[in-house]
């Protein structure tokens, strides 16, 4: 955000594998707000079958070069939600996973709404999949990082007992 999206949304997979969402981004701070706001009061729909929930399912990207109304009007749970979606003005959007081998870890999303530029390609998709893996393996070092660090602090703590018994 802003170069390739004027929303970029990051989830990540919970211990329980569920797909929560993390981070939303804007340009904005006041559409940042709404949509923040929008989350909290229509949170996503895990049974989908498009969007976020599908992608972390299949491993597969989704891209949407245009949105049409008719998926708008699919997504909204009640009128006032689909009035409060269609003020977002979504008109193109891409779905990425973060797949560290055949693990998805999490989903990015880029979406174009106000801003003049037209629908993503072929172009785009690999860029948002390149940085999708980018973001995986930092996420699986971290994880790899602080598994190591819980592993050295139970090693000092059986070293401490041990010297102590001695």
């Amino acid at each position: 955000v802003p170069r390739i999206a004027d929303w970029a949304t990051i989830s990540l997979v919970d211990d329980k594998g569920m797909l929560q969402s993390l981070e939303v981004a804007h340009a904005d701070p006041e559409k940042l707000r709404f949509a923040k706001a929008l989350q909290r009061e229509y949170p996503p729909d895990p049974n989908q079958d498009t969007g976020q929930f599908r992608v972390h399912r299949t491993g597969r990207s989704e891209v949407y070069n245009e949105i049409p109304d008719s998926l708008i009007e699919q997504s909204a749970r009640d009128a006032e939600h689909l009035r409060l979606l269609r003020e977002l003005k979504l008109r193109s959007a891409m779905i990425v996973p973060m797949k560290q081998h055949d693990d998805v870890l999490g989903v990015i999303s880029f979406i174009r709404a106000e801003s003049k530029r037209k629908g993503y390609d072929e172009y785009d998709l690999e860029f948002a999949e390149s940085l999708a893996a980018r973001a995986a393996l930092a996420l699986s070092n971290a994880r790899l990082y602080r598994v190591a660090q819980e592993a050295n602090r139970t090693k000092t703590d059986f070293l401490a007992v041990m010297s102590h018994e001695l």
